[in-house]
């Protein structure tokens, strides 16, 4: 995690910085926690989306079952260090959720996912399965129409890159690349509760929080 980087460097002397703190909005602090709920009352594994779904009509108690199975492997996988196809597993448990629910938005389950533009993650043609994939517009979901000047994308391949000038020209900051989530795929499901705790520590703040619509 950047920020327990960071914070070390500056208490070396390294960085002559002052870290205010460290805001996580809809922190993947602990996959396998977002999977299942046993954490909570080791209960039989429930998905937490699949779960979350059924309780407000977007999934029905069929596919329930299935999720669940789902969610065990990918606790499973994630014990025994298996990130990369603990994160396969997943995929499939969203594209489980994907099919079962209508394509229900991840980021907001009062809507669905239909019309998402998802230009912003274009690769190559070999790419499309996964670019277009439950997984993908997890990830990428709020990319939609995220090139306006006034959107974080629009911002760091503005103002901040004209500030900076240090950033090559045809260099473009992006929220989310293809190239970028496969090279990741054996980072996305290791828990990141250590580092919190460690920058807890060493006495950065740490906010975190999450939409009230979405199942993150």
């Amino acid at each position: 995690m950047i920020g327990v980087s960071l914070t070390k460097s500056i208490h070396a002397g390294d960085l002559d910085l002052t870290l205010g703190g460290v805001v996580i909005r809809d922190g993947w602090i602990s996959p396998t926690d977002f999977s299942n709920s046993n954490w909570l009352n080791q209960s039989p594994l429930q998905l937490t989306y699949a779960r979350l779904l059924d309780d407000v009509s977007r999934l029905d108690e069929n596919a329930i079952d299935d999720a669940n199975k789902l969610a065990e492997k990918v606790s499973e996988q994630s014990a025994a260090g298996q990130f990369a196809a603990s994160l396969q597993t997943f995929t499939g448990l969203i594209d489980l959720i994907d099919k079962s629910s209508g394509g229900v938005n991840i980021f907001n389950f009062l809507f669905n996912t239909s019309g998402v533009d998802l230009r912003v993650l274009a690769a190559e043609d070999k790419q499309k399965e996964v670019r277009g994939s439950p997984l993908m517009r997890f990830v990428g979901q709020d990319l939609s129409g995220s090139s306006g000047p006034n959107t974080i994308e629009g911002i760091m391949n503005g103002v901040i890159k004209e500030k900076l000038k240090i950033i090559p020209n045809n260099l473009v900051w992006q929220l989310a690349t293809v190239a970028v989530f496969n090279a990741l795929e054996n980072e996305f499901m290791k828990p990141a509760i250590n580092e919190v705790d460690e920058l807890l520590s060493l006495g950065v703040n740490v906010t975190v929080y999450n939409g009230q619509v979405s199942t993150t």
